[in-house]
């Protein structure tokens, strides 16, 4: 439990701490919580290509067509789990060739041995947030293509 002396000396040592103040110290900052990119909440990573994402969000929208606000929230999840799998994929496979490297085994062992030992495996949650967001992928799918069935029936009864 926190005493009184302890709690007033937080708060007067939080006075002091402010934080970055500079653009740059402040960018690096922002960045802080951002380790592997599985759970990231970002859409780009620093690293990847804003431009594939685009064109990959550009493709979906093109085959998709939403009209309205939940079509569009639907094909945006349809877009945003094909990266974080796209994602995901790359990250596979330079974890691979570093427990290769650390291990002294081949790129097919860690292979063999992410699947025998499953939950004790370093590549495990990575495979579970493959599954995670492939699942959420397919339920997009289904529900837009249900929402755009149901959307043409509509239609097609005030023609």
């Amino acid at each position: 439990m926190t005493t009184p002396s302890q709690l007033a000396a937080n708060l007067d040592n939080a006075q002091l701490s402010t934080g970055p103040t500079s653009v740059e110290g402040k960018a690096i900052s922002s960045r802080n919580a951002v380790k592997h990119g599985i759970y990231i909440e970002a859409l780009v990573m620093p690293w990847e290509s804003q431009a594939d994402f685009d064109n990959l969000s550009r493709d979906y929208h093109g085959q998709f067509e939403p009209v309205n606000a939940a079509e569009a929230t639907l094909v945006e999840m349809l877009v945003r789990n094909d990266w974080l799998t796209k994602r995901l994929d790359r990250i596979e496979i330079q974890v691979v060739v570093k427990l290769a490297a650390e291990s002294g085994k081949s790129e097919e062992d860690v292979m063999v041995d992410a699947f025998a030992q499953s939950k004790n495996h370093p590549l495990h949650r990575l495979y579970q947030r493959r599954q995670q967001s492939q699942s959420l992928w397919f339920r997009a799918l289904k529900e837009l293509q249900a929402l755009q069935k149901a959307r043409g029936r509509q239609s097609a009864q005030y023609h």
